[in-house]
Formats: C-alpha cells, structure tokens, sequence
C-alpha cells in the first residue's frame, strides 16, 4: 500500500475482499511534526496528485510545490491531516470509488457509509484483530490455501520469507520482529516476533475456523504456540475473541482493565465488549 507511505499510518495487516476490506493500522499523530515543509508538501502531492494534473514538466511541477509551500497556513493544514485516520480513509476510498463509477457509468456513493474503526488498547487485542483479518478470506470463503490468499497482508509476510537467505532461515526468521506491511515502522509490536505471530495465526486457522493441515504451510504446528502459551489467556478465551473481533465488541477491544479505564474516558459505564471481556478472564482462570 504505497498510500500508507504518503502518511504516519503504519499498516500492520489487511486482507481485500470482493465488495470490502480490513485494515488494522496504527496512527502517529505527531510524526509529521519531525517532517520538513517540503516533505510534507510531497507526501501529500502524492497523496493527492489532481494538484499536478496540469504540470508536464519538472520545471512545473517545481512552481506549484513552491507555491504551496509559500502558504504556511495549507503547510500546517496538511501537516495535520497527514497524521490523521479519517483523511488516509478517505485518500483510499475516494479513487476506488471513482473509478468504480466510471465503470459503472453512474454517479453517487460508493460505499455504504463512513469506514467502522475499533480501538486496539493493547497488545493482544492488536494480534487478535490481525489475526482475525488475516484469516477473513478463509472465514468468508473457505476452503483457501492461506499461503496463496490473494490481496492479504498474511501472503506478503509469507513472500518475504520465500525472499530471504535460505542459509540458517530459522535464526534469521527468530530474529525479525513483528512490523508493518506498509508505511513507517511501527514500534507497538516490539516484544511479538514475526514468527511467533504466524505460528498464531496458522494455529487459530487449525483451531478456529477448523483449517485442514493441507492448507496451512508444511511447517504449522497442532500444538498450542509458544506465545500464546506465555499469554494471561486460555486457548479457548483467544479462539473466541478472535472470531469474535467484530461481533462481540464495537467501539474497542482490550482487556477488562483497559476496557473500562475506555469507557470511563469516554464518560460511559459501559462499552460493549466488557460482559465478553469478564467471560474470557472467567475462561483463562479455568
């Protein structure tokens, strides 16, 4: 996703479906603040690139980047909207959906309606959802080979590591730390190594959506993995918030602690998902 360079949004997974898609992302508001004016400038001409529509030369192109950077006031606007959630949204959807009516040879909306976005408070709820994404095509398909799923952040991980020295793969692979797929390095997932996140995942597929062995990679294991072995959870309470990601939670997605420090931030006593999150603490302590 070339978009997400253009942005602080670090992409940690996705999966692109027939009529929709999943993103789990994280947002660094502040990172523009480090940018120069004139990358912020070109971050968002890329971004945006109908500013440059009538530019056939470099020469030209140079004129209208010093003129925009001449106005200090669009400088700060776009500065802001860099590190914002709602406008990468829109960078996204807006050309899919033009280009969709074009096709179609129609006008008006495209998408139902403004994209659902649920908080991740921590680490494990992160790693739930990318799993839960990452896994999408096989729950609303079936019958998937994981490794060869289209348009999925779980096949650009599997495709580096086809990529890489074959020459001692397991200490290189023991090595790598979970990341983002697209856009800035994201340091929310430094403790999680990417290996340990795909022997989740694959694991879950076996477990949650019944996966055979045939269409998970050769080297999967039936056993429960080492890190969601060292996790405060039981196999069972993760299996169920996984597959549970959208339909037992809403606004966002954590531990009971965190869920309720959320709710009392947001002035409410509750927040749907905390009658879940007390049946997954009543499950892990059995």
């Amino acid at each position: 996703m070339a978009l997400a360079d253009c942005f602080a949004v670090s992409v940690l997974s996705y999966a692109v479906m027939s009529n929709h898609f999943h993103i789990v992302a994280h947002v660094n508001p502040t990172q523009p603040e480090n940018w120069t004016n004139r990358e912020v400038a070109l971050r968002w001409l890329r971004a945006f690139p109908g500013l440059l529509r009538g530019c056939r030369s470099t020469e030209q192109t140079e004129a209208t980047v010093k003129n925009l950077l001449a106005d200090e006031h669009w400088v700060a606007t776009i500065r802001q909207r860099l590190g914002n959630l709602s406008w990468f949204m829109r960078a996204l959807n807006e050309p899919i959906a033009r280009k969709a009516n074009k096709e179609d040879n129609c006008t008006g909306r495209f998408w139902e309606g403004r994209f659902k976005c649920q908080a991740l408070l921590d680490q494990k709820a992160i790693l739930a959802c990318m799993a839960y994404v990452d896994l999408n095509p096989y729950r609303a398909l079936g019958k998937i080979d994981l490794e060869t799923a289209m348009h999925t952040s779980l096949r650009k991980r599997l495709s580096h590591q086809n990529d890489r020295p074959q020459n001692s793969e397991r200490d290189i692979q023991s090595s790598i730390r979970l990341d983002a797929v697209a856009g800035p390095s994201s340091q929310i997932l430094l403790s999680v190594r990417e290996d340990e996140y795909l022997d989740v995942v694959f694991w879950t597929a076996l477990k949650a959506y019944n996966l055979r062995q045939t269409n998970v990679p050769k080297s999967s294991s039936v056993e429960i993995p080492n890190w969601l072995n060292s996790q405060d959870t039981s196999s069972l309470a993760w299996i169920i918030q996984v597959k549970g990601t959208e339909r037992l939670f809403y606004r966002a997605i954590g531990s009971l602690l965190n869920m309720t420090n959320k709710a009392k931030q947001l002035k409410q006593q509750w927040l749907k998902g905390i009658g879940t999150c007390r049946m997954l603490a009543d499950l892990s302590k059995n």
